[in-house]
């Protein structure tokens, strides 16, 4: 299972406010399968997790409600409509990793 993102762009002063917070929280959709993979979109916390890495410490990942993302209950009809509604900025890449996913 990898989580994913679209999001490329980070304020590094938001970075540093989460490192000096100790806020590692990273919102992440419930895992689907798309394309053969399991895969868990990141929703909220990119600054977050790039706090986390920079820290030397893992992300705590956190599964959205449909209260918290009401984009979710589009998992289960069909996932290519749910990653084009939650397509942010750039292509999609494995956020551990760095690499593009597709």
């Amino acid at each position: 299972m990898q989580y994913i993102s679209s999001q490329h762009y980070r304020d590094q002063d938001i970075i540093d406010a989460k490192r000096a917070a100790g806020d590692y929280t990273v919102l992440v959709s419930p895992v689907f399968c798309h394309g053969g993979e399991e895969i868990s979109v990141v929703i909220d916390g990119h600054h977050s997790h790039a706090a986390a890495i920079a820290d030397g410490v893992d992300p705590i990942y956190i599964t959205a409600t449909e209260q918290q993302c009401d984009k979710i209950a589009l998992i289960d009809k069909d996932s290519e409509l749910y990653l084009d509604a939650s397509w942010l900025d750039g292509d999609w890449y494995n956020i551990n990793t760095g690499k593009d996913v597709w």
